[in-house]
């Protein structure tokens, strides 16, 4: 009786550590698949990152060349494919930010210094247009951080929310702080005396700190004539 019960505790920890066994392999095995699932992804990922900034940078060359032509007959064109590739640019920028804290992979770190380089491309292109058309817009360059800026957040939600109510009349450059390994963003930094973060650049004018939605609204609607200026101010 003795032997019969130390056989079947001997069968009971052999099953045990056989279904522990199974169950580890099961766990390695899925990590595998997961993992090379993710790694699969993040591939496509990083392929269409490079033909939508392949893609961007044409149509900054093509942008440009418009300057050297019939530059008058040129300035709706361009200020409309201007603030087309500012949105798509954003956007881009605003996923890659996400697949960066998500994965924490290096290749995106490398995407945001593209997207923002592409930022500062049309902060260039947008002072050579307004040189040659006056254009009633309002340009802002936005200084923020994802990691050092407790009120970032909120300030590029007012941002994108007066976007949407000025359109094509505000145009808006996101320069993340965070990339100090670009060396453009660090002049930048130095030229407007970025020393806190959120700080704001409207048309050479620069504000330090957070902006609520009122006091951006009457700095913007100083620079330009736009409908939603004289429904705030009624």
């Amino acid at each position: 009786m003795v032997r019969t019960r130390k056989r079947i505790k001997k069968r009971r920890y052999a099953f045990a550590l056989f279904f522990v066994i199974l169950i580890f392999a099961a766990g390695m095995l899925i990590g595998s698949i997961l993992s090379q699932s993710r790694i699969d992804y993040l591939e496509n990922e990083v392929y269409e990152h490079r033909l939508n900034f392949q893609s961007l940078q044409l149509q900054s060359l093509f942008l440009t060349s418009l300057l050297d032509q019939n530059q008058t007959a040129n300035c709706q064109t361009l200020n409309y494919f201007l603030e087309q590739n500012l949105v798509a640019v954003a956007e881009a920028q605003n996923k890659v930010d996400q697949y960066t804290q998500e994965s924490g992979e290096k290749i995106f770190f490398n995407y945001k210094r593209e997207y923002n380089q592409a930022q500062i491309n049309y902060w260039l292109l947008h002072l050579q247009v307004k040189n040659v058309c006056e254009p009633n817009q309002v340009a802002i360059l936005y200084f923020y951080s994802h990691y050092t800026c407790a009120n970032c957040k909120t300030q590029g939600t007012i941002l994108d929310y007066l976007k949407n109510k000025f359109g094509q009349s505000m145009l808006l450059f996101w320069i993340d702080a965070d990339l100090i390994d670009e060396p453009m963003i660090n002049i930048m930094k130095r030229t407007y005396n970025v020393t806190e973060l959120p700080t704001l650049v409207i048309e050479d004018e620069i504000y330090h700190g957070f902006i609520d939605s009122e006091e951006l609204v009457i700095t913007i609607c100083n620079n330009i004539e736009h409908e939603y200026c004289v429904s705030e101010s009624n």
